[in-house]
């Protein structure tokens, strides 16, 4: 809503930063032919291309990444101040019924979750797809065994994810239900009350 177009963008060069770094392994193949062969007629060229595609990747993923770092920024920086202003509006009531931690734990930790999911999730889930699409074909061009041995490590490793997926997740609420009744925990004349 914010900054879609820039968004966009960010995510158009991180999927070339990605594809250019697959695309390295590929002129990798040449380099370690020529070992093999001793023949090294191609050696100097695929070098220069692999120093290419590297930095190339290296400054257009720099690029994509700090431009959607500061679009994260931007919306948790807009959405903070849409949140105080809504905050003043609001009746003596609603802070009587909501407890302060629980208001704080929203300003700080759940806006801050936004600005992680923008800056990396999302990029990060469509980046590896992506990554994951393309190494896979390269590999299958390369060694089609080699291929189907990763793929079978793959399901392993999505199973054994998907398991500490599961439990982290109960953690991770249990971790927000604690940050906010922490917040909500005040010394006022040397005692302790549980709300402010």
């Amino acid at each position: 809503k914010y900054n879609m177009k820039a968004y966009i963008f960010g995510l158009i060069l991180l999927i070339i930063s990605s594809i250019l770094s697959i695309s390295q392994t590929l002129v990798l193949k040449p380099i370690i032919d020529s070992f093999t062969s001793r023949d090294s007629s191609h050696f100097i060229e695929s070098i220069i291309m692999f120093t290419i595609l590297m930095l190339l990747a290296l400054i257009i993923n720099y690029l994509g990444t700090l431009i959607i770092a500061k679009i994260a920024q931007n919306i948790v920086y807009k959405i903070r101040k849409e949140l105080f202003s809504k905050m003043q509006k609001m009746g003596i009531e609603f802070f009587d019924k909501n407890p302060s931690g629980e208001t704080i734990s929203i300003f700080t930790n759940d806006v801050e979750l936004l600005s992680t999911a923008i800056d990396q999730s999302l990029s990060k889930i469509l980046i590896s797809v992506i990554t994951f699409v393309l190494t896979f074909a390269t590999l299958i061009y390369l060694n089609i065994q080699l291929a189907l041995i990763s793929l079978g490590l793959i399901c392993l490793y999505i199973v054994v994810m998907y398991i500490f997926a599961q439990k982290s997740t109960k953690h991770a609420r249990l971790k927000q239900y604690r940050l906010a009744h922490l917040s909500r925990i005040c010394r006022r004349n040397g005692i302790w009350y549980e709300s402010c």
